[in-house]
Parts: C-alpha cells; structure tokens; sequence
C-alpha cells in the first residue's frame, strides 16, 4: 500500500508538472502574437525609451538637417516628432547630428510584432536623407527592430 501511494504521488507530481510547462508555453505563444490585449498588463517601467539616429559627415562631425519627419509606412501617417521634444533638447541635439525617430509616446501606432517607419532629412527643401526603421512594443514600451543608428552623409 505505501508503494501504491508512493507511485500514486510521483504520478501526481510529475502530471502537475507537466500541466504547468504547458500552460507555460501556451502563455509564451499568446505573448508572442500579435494579437495581445495590453490591458491585461499592469506592471511597467517608469522607464521613457526613445530612439535617436546619428547624422554624421564623413570627417565625423554633426551634419545638421534644416527638418525631418517619421512616418509609419502603412499609412503615411507623419508622426508630430516636436510634441516629444522640447525646443531646447531639439537645438542641443541638432547641433550633435542627433534625431529623434521614434519613443514611447508613439508606441500605440506599432504592435508586438512591429510597423515600419521612414525617418527623412531635408536640408535645403531637398531630401538628403531617407531611412527605414522598424519598431515594435512590450504592451510597455517601443522596441527598436531594425534601422542603422548612424548616418554617414
């Protein structure tokens, strides 16, 4: 009888187990989709991600675009890059060769699996640059896919 128990027991354990790595994997999946309901999740960092590109001459030095504008690709909808900016952080990243591209304040117009993105630089009324970036997000905040960090001009 103790035997019987015994191996009733490891059964039990190893069926409770087996259950939990499932119902894991099965959650896993879900997350990973592209279909996830972000209101189930509660818990985010107070952490804010934004993603800048590097605009740079070929000496190295700071190439300085007169505008520039993101716009998701499967709308053409051009994303207000100012309303994240303040004027002062935007003069003192100009003059850096840095751009903002894409943040957290933007990360309701991608999903789990991502959306591209062009940045595009004018200077002088004339496109000069012209680059395709995919972000997607964590139901928290936006994921940088694909893109280069750096432009040489």
């Amino acid at each position: 009888m103790k035997r019987f128990l015994s191996l009733t027991f490891i059964c039990l354990l190893l069926l409770f187990f087996a259950s939990g790595l499932l119902t894991g994997c099965a959650k896993n999946k879900i997350n990973n989709s592209c279909g996830v309901n972000c209101s189930s999740v509660t818990i985010c960092t107070a952490v804010y991600i934004s993603f800048s590109v590097k605009v740079k001459n070929s000496d190295g030095s700071a190439y300085k675009l007169d505008s520039f504008v993101t716009v998701r690709m499967e709308d053409n909808k051009i994303l207000d890059i100012k309303k994240d900016n303040s004027s002062y952080s935007d003069s003192v990243n100009r003059s850096n060769g840095l751009y903002l591209v894409f943040s957290d304040a933007f990360g309701n117009l991608t999903d789990q699996c991502g959306k591209e993105f062009n940045f595009i630089g004018y200077k002088n009324n004339i496109e000069v640059v012209n680059e395709k970036y995919v972000f997607n997000h964590d139901c928290c905040h936006i994921q940088f896919v694909s893109g280069k960090r750096e432009i040489t001009k």
